[in-house]
């Protein structure tokens, strides 16, 4: 089997291609390095040196949308995108992929339990589609209305709800 990524690397500097070759070669490169990407385990991401990470992320904001949505449901799959989340997704795998956010994971504790574990509820708050919010505001303040539909507002009362703030009372 031929080594190509070896072999570009050998033939590079000795190739003179015309203008219009070097974008086609630069284009075949892109998409192969995405169709990388896309079987990159997040682990195997995480890992990488410094450098590698630094290359990565450029790569990561230089992606179209549907292939940084396919990386997105590829390392986190409990995620659902919505159009807000959509929006971010770029610095949201550059965060991830450099462990400074942790991987999302639907909330699945009381308010109680949530109290407890501390700012680590209250981060991912940040990264939850709002579907998710919203079933968790249903879920710890069971009589607010009327119901925040803006994830804005969805993500405030719950980190007010983190702090203290007392679920509103059954009417």
């Amino acid at each position: 089997m031929v080594d190509r990524a070896s072999l570009i690397s050998t033939l590079q500097p000795l190739a003179k291609p015309t203008n219009s070759q070097a974008d086609g070669i630069d284009k075949a490169l892109s998409k192969a390095l995405a169709e990388m990407m896309l079987c990159l385990p997040l682990a195997a991401a995480s890992a990488l040196d410094g450098r590698s990470q630094e290359e990565l992320a450029i790569v990561i904001r230089t992606l179209d949308g549907k292939t940084r949505e396919k990386l997105a449901k590829n390392w986190e799959p409990l995620r659902k995108l919505d159009d807000e989340l959509k929006s971010s997704l770029s610095g949201d795998l550059v965060d991830l992929v450099q462990a400074r956010r942790p991987l999302y994971v639907p909330i699945k504790a009381t308010l109680a339990e949530a109290r407890l574990s501390g700012d680590e509820v209250s981060a991912m708050l940040s990264h939850a589609p709002v579907k998710d919010l919203t079933a968790l505001l249903k879920k710890w303040d069971k009589h607010l209305r009327p119901m925040p539909d803006a994830r804005e507002q969805l993500v405030a009362h719950l980190r007010n709800l983190l702090k203290g703030q007392a679920p509103s009372p059954k009417p």
